[in-house]
């Protein structure tokens, strides 16, 4: 879930996007993409297998992955984000899951605004995945003028986009991962460093979701500024699972964005998964 500063950013604040896009996953700009993964109701339901002493598979938030903590993997989720077109871009669902996907590390792709929804895909085992459950960015584009913000401006933009962030969810094949209810003190929530991101080379998404149509294709931009609650799950055994990222935007009972995210995914040997086709899809 993400979000930009630009949907429901100009509401709050004056450019966010959400995902889940803030963009789901709330997702978006807060990324625009969906904050709400998951209803009360609901997440009580899926706490079960925790309460017999289960722990979701995730590494600590505290944790290098493969070579790299939360905020590096954040940054780079984001980059691996923009670089879709409209046209071909599996946060919309035009394009497969696995979009542009390969080695230890697959990223989730989480939709924009706000969303109730469920993404499926295939992985070959052994792979991480690793997405926001809800997130926001800054940078300084913008129509007709770019603004002039330094990244600590943009972090701190960031930082006022996610004070309105009221929950945070997630849970893997029923099981939450734990501390992540508050979403203003979970260890989950990581600052990216500034990083650059460059957009598709047509039916970029800033023209085309974040209503920016003065910003041509293929542009690179630099600083970006992101924030958000971030999972990278540990590969799964081979076998269906199913992966649940919520989040609410606003006040509970009145909120501004909500995300329900469901990932239904299927882990299948190497020898099964076909890396034979183009994942790319731009």
């Amino acid at each position: 879930m993400k979000e930009k500063t630009k949907s429901i950013g100009q509401a709050i604040c004056g450019k966010p996007s959400w995902a889940n896009r803030f963009v789901l996953s709330i997702g978006t700009a807060l990324v625009a993409s969906g904050l709400l993964v998951g209803s009360s109701s609901a997440l009580a339901g899926d706490n079960d297998r925790e309460g017999r002493g289960e722990l979701a598979r995730v590494f600590p938030p505290d944790s290098h992955p493969y070579g790299a903590d939360y905020a590096q993997w954040s940054a780079r989720w984001w980059q691996w984000s923009f670089a879709f077109p409209t046209t071909a871009d599996p946060e919309l669902g035009t394009a497969d899951f696995g979009a542009h996907q390969s080695g230890d590390v697959w990223f989730l792709p989480t939709p924009f605004n706000g969303a109730t929804l469920t993404r499926k895909g295939t992985i070959p085992e052994g792979t991480a995945l690793f997405g926001p459950v809800l997130t926001t960015w800054w940078d300084n584009t913008g129509c007709p003028n770019y603004t002039a913000f330094t990244a600590d401006q943009l972090k701190g933009l960031v930082q006022q986009n996610w004070s309105a962030v009221t929950e945070t969810s997630c849970t893997i094949d029923g099981v939450a991962v734990r501390g992540m209810n508050n979403p203003q003190d979970t260890p989950y929530f990581v600052y990216s460093p500034p990083f650059h991101y460059t957009l598709a080379a047509h039916d970029n998404v800033l023209a085309g979701i974040f209503g920016e149509p003065c910003i041509p294709d293929g542009t690179t931009v630099f600083p970006a500024v992101a924030g958000g609650v971030y999972v990278m799950i540990e590969p799964l055994p081979v076998g269906h699972h199913t992966i649940h990222f919520g989040a609410v935007v606003g006040p509970i009972a009145n909120p501004a964005l909500t995300f329900d995210v469901t990932f239904d995914i299927t882990v299948v040997p190497h020898r099964d998964h076909d890396d034979g086709h183009d994942h790319d899809g731009r």
